[in-house]
């Protein structure tokens, strides 16, 4: 047959308010009793204890720190990857703009002589730099000039009537001249 327990236990008050506890064991709880006093622990069992826990809690929380610092990385590399593609794609774009600009540059310098030597010399003289847009700007004013100072086919170099001189023409003449409504008849 089992052995049966006896356990008691009572708490007692006594005159000055304290209160204790007496408790009595028998049998197979006396076993008991004595393996709860041997789970006892010590202050440096504890220690141990939250020591150790402690530890894991650090290298849980470090674990996912790294972790979000690599997801945190991939997502900077991902930025970078995407940027490097913006700059490569930009760079193909000025390097196409740039042989654009030298082929359209190269051929308005060609349409620029050519137009330069269709001038007169002395008008040529007066051209305002080697700034194609300034040259552009100031051909045509520069054809003007030219087409003014220049004899018109059909015309002889001298505008007189012939027996007149410069000496003995009048202001009125001189005026009428001036305009083109001189007529030597």
């Amino acid at each position: 047959m089992p052995d049966t327990t006896e356990t008691k236990a009572e708490t007692t008050s006594t005159d000055d308010g304290k209160t204790s506890d007496t408790a009595t064991a028998t049998g197979a709880d006396t076993q008991t009793a004595t393996t709860e006093a041997a789970k006892k622990f010590t202050q440096e069992d504890l220690n141990r204890i939250v020591k150790d826990r402690l530890k894991e809690e650090s290298d849980r929380t470090k674990k996912k720190a790294d972790e979000e610092a690599a997801k945190a990385k991939g997502e900077f590399e991902k930025l970078a990857n995407t940027y490097k593609a913006d700059l490569d794609t930009k760079t193909a774009e000025a390097t196409s703009l740039q042989e654009r600009y030298d082929a359209l540059a190269e051929q308005v310098n060609g349409l620029i002589k050519a137009e330069l030597k269709a001038l007169p010399e002395s008008i040529r003289e007066l051209k305002p730099s080697d700034d194609p847009l300034a040259i552009l700007e100031w051909l045509p004013k520069a054809k003007k000039a030219a087409g003014t100072a220049t004899a018109r086919p059909g015309n002889s170099g001298d505008p007189l009537p012939s027996g007149t001189t410069k000496a003995n023409t009048t202001d009125a003449e001189k005026q009428l001249r001036s305009r083109g409504g001189y007529s030597g008849f």
